[in-house]
């Protein structure tokens, strides 16, 4: 009787501990894309971490930015060589994609914060 009550119990903890995961993303997000607008050398300095990340100026990149935030960071990201800023109206502000040769990047708000997401859960998850 006991396992009975048990296994909806755990079911609906799992839903609660996922809804609120993605109310944390959604919060964040919005919280993150807010602070891209109020100071685009955070989001110049993102896009120089994606940079290195793929081989920084040794190699040709195509940086993918909403087209208002290639606006803004247009005048930041100047002197990087190497590197084409391409507007991709399809990606909100605040989110990047990098392709350079077979390495792909998406630096989209979203993927990120599901990724420190995920990482909290297992660090939470495993003890540490």
């Amino acid at each position: 009787i006991l396992d009975n009550f048990t296994r909806p119990l755990a079911r609906l903890e799992d839903e609660v501990s996922a809804a609120l995961g993605e109310l944390a993303v959604r919060i964040a997000g919005s919280l993150v894309g807010r602070a891209y607008d109020a100071d685009p050398v955070l989001l110049s300095e993102l896009v120089g971490e994606a940079l290195d990340a793929v081989g920084g100026t040794s190699r040709e990149a195509e940086v993918r930015l909403h087209p208002d935030d290639i606006h803004a960071l247009a005048p930041l990201l100047a002197l990087v060589s190497g590197a084409r800023l391409v507007p991709d109206p399809s990606l909100g502000r605040g989110d990047l994609r990098v392709h350079a040769e077979s390495v792909r990047i998406d630096g989209t708000l979203e993927a990120r914060l599901r990724g420190a997401l995920e990482t909290v859960i297992r660090k939470s998850g495993s003890g540490a």
